[in-house]
C-alpha cells in the first residue's frame, strides 16, 4: 500500500476520533473482557486479610463498589492509549460496568454467547496489533469493521439476555421479586448446591 493509503487510514482514524471522542478511550469490548479477567482473579481472594474478606463477603454494595473501583484501576493501568479526561474515564467505566452487570443477569446461553463474542473480538484486536506492528500501513479496515459488527452483536445479546432474564425472574418470584436484589445480586443463588 502506498503512503497515500496510509494517509487515508490516518484520516479515517482522525475522522472517527472527531465523530466519536470515546473512540480515543479504552474500547468497550476490551473493558468487558477485562472485567471477566478480573472475575477470574476472584479465585485468589483468600489471599486477602480475613477482616477484608468478611467485610466484602457480607455486603453486596461493598462488593460492587470494590468491583467498580478495581475495574477503573484495571482499565487505566492496562490501557495506555486512553486519551480522554478523568471524568470521561469514570463515566465510561460506569457505562461498561452497567453493561457488565447486565451481561451477568442472563441465562447461561446468553452469558456464554457474550463470553465467546468477547474472545473473538479480543482475538481480532490482537491480530490487528500484530499486523500493524509488522506493517504500519496495512489496511485493517475489514478487521475494524468486523469488530464494529461484533460490538453491535454484543450489545444486542446483552440487552436481550438481560430483558429475558428480568422477565423470567419477575415471573418466577412474583411479589417477592426485588429490583435491588436482581440488579446487585444476592449472597446465594436459589437451587444451587455447591
Amino acid at each position: 500500500m502506498s503512503s497515500k493509503g496510509n494517509l487515508q487510514s490516518t484520516n479515517d482514524s482522525n475522522t472517527m476520533n472527531q465523530i466519536n471522542p470515546n473512540y480515543q478511550s479504552f474500547d468497550t469490548s476490551s473493558a468487558l473482557a477485562g472485567m471477566y479477567l478480573w472475575l477470574l482473579f476472584g479465585f485468589f481472594s483468600s489471599l486477602l486479610s480475613c477482616d477484608f474478606q468478611r467485610a466484602v463477603s457480607q455486603n453486596m454494595y461493598a462488593k460492587h463498589l470494590i468491583a467498580f473501583i478495581t475495574f477503573f484501576f484495571l482499565m487505566t493501568v492496562v490501557d495506555n492509549n486512553n486519551h480522554i479526561t478523568i471524568l470521561q474515564t469514570w463515566l465510561k467505566t460506569l457505562i461498561v460496568y452497567i453493561l457488565f452487570l447486565m451481561s451477568t443477569k442472563s441465562k447461561l446461553l446468553a452469558s456464554m454467547t457474550v463470553f465467546i463474542i468477547l474472545v473473538i473480538d479480543q482475538t481480532i484486536k490482537i491480530h490487528i496489533q500484530n499486523v500493524q506492528s509488522k506493517n504500519p500501513i496495512a489496511d485493517i479496515r475489514n478487521y475494524q469493521k468486523a469488530r464494529d459488527y461484533l460490538y453491535i452483536l454484543l450489545i444486542i445479546v446483552i440487552v436481550f439476555g438481560y430483558i429475558h432474564y428480568f422477565i423470567r425472574a419477575r415471573n418466577e418470584f412474583g411479589k417477592d421479586f426485588s429490583y435491588v436484589s436482581f440488579i446487585f445480586g444476592t449472597h446465594h443463588c436459589n437451587n444451587m448446591n455447591l
